[in-house]
């Protein structure tokens, strides 16, 4: 029972560790995620401010990727690429949303590259769009990243939680293994073991009075056999000797200690 209960605490921790720390990689993920957005959206502001916003050479060298989009789609800046090249964005999902509400935003995934890009896109008071996008880790890759961090808190936790688990399971059984049988309501148990508790008593009470009737008519039976002027023996099916009276001992020429022979041993002495 020991280790059934070893084994039941160390899963549950085990289970509790991996939904814990599932659980905070999404949450973390999920506040990167945004902050990312806010912080594209954030440098689309400060760009769009820019009174010279018709010549953005001087982002030549940003690291984040800023596009000028006409309303019609055609590019006509890009500081990583040639722009009179560059195929037309209209139908971009963050170039739509611009056109339509005023701003958009959009999630490209790479699964070659192991990494997403991020786009904020900012309709302008000339109707031009603004769009400036980042490169983002995706879920996958950041587990790989966190992988021998992850395997490290795993282990600790695992030799933690097999400390424990038996620590605890010793303490949940000392009661159990504690309890006196004979006189079972002087211990202290848990609530929960009073039913149990209740039962042994219940039963202990009738073995005492079925001892109690089998002495009783123990006593009858010697005091009716001893009464008696013909001798008295009870064997069991092999012919063993179960009990008898003081007539066989006189009979045979017997003592006391013949309870337990065969009784063919009286017929042969």
């Amino acid at each position: 029972m020991t280790k059934r209960i070893y084994r039941g605490i160390l899963l549950s921790s085990v289970i509790t560790m991996l939904a814990c720390l599932i659980f905070t990689i999404g949450i973390q993920y999920q506040m990167y995620d945004e902050s990312t957005k806010d912080s594209l959206k954030d440098k689309a502001y400060i760009i769009s401010l820019n009174s010279e916003i018709g010549d953005l050479s001087k982002y030549a060298d940003a690291k984040e990727r800023i596009t000028l989009i006409t309303s019609s789609g055609k590019v006509l800046f890009d500081n990583k690429a040639i722009a009179d090249k560059m195929e037309n964005h209209l139908s971009r999902k963050e170039v739509k949303g611009a056109l339509d509400s005023g701003e958009g935003y959009a999630v490209r995934r790479s699964e070659t590259l192991g990494s997403k890009s991020c786009y904020y896109a900012l309709k302008l008071k000339n109707g031009n769009i603004l769009r400036i996008s980042d490169d983002s880790l995706t879920v996958w890759t950041v587990l790989i990243n966190l992988l021998p961090a992850i395997c490290a808190i795993a282990i600790m936790t695992l030799v933690l939680s097999s400390v424990l688990a038996a620590v605890i399971s010793k303490k949940i059984l000392k009661p159990l293994n504690s309890i006196d049988l004979e006189n079972p309501d002087a211990q202290n148990v848990y609530d929960e073991l009073i039913p149990f508790i209740n039962k042994i008593n219940m039963q202990n009470r009738k073995i005492d009075r079925q001892i109690a009737r089998l002495t009783r008519s123990r006593r009858e039976f010697d005091i009716i056999t001893e009464n008696m002027s013909e001798g008295l023996v009870l064997t069991d099916i092999k012919g063993n000797i179960l009990t008898h009276n003081k007539g066989i001992e006189k009979f045979f020429g017997v003592g006391e200690d013949i309870n337990g022979k065969n009784i063919l041993t009286l017929n042969r002495s």
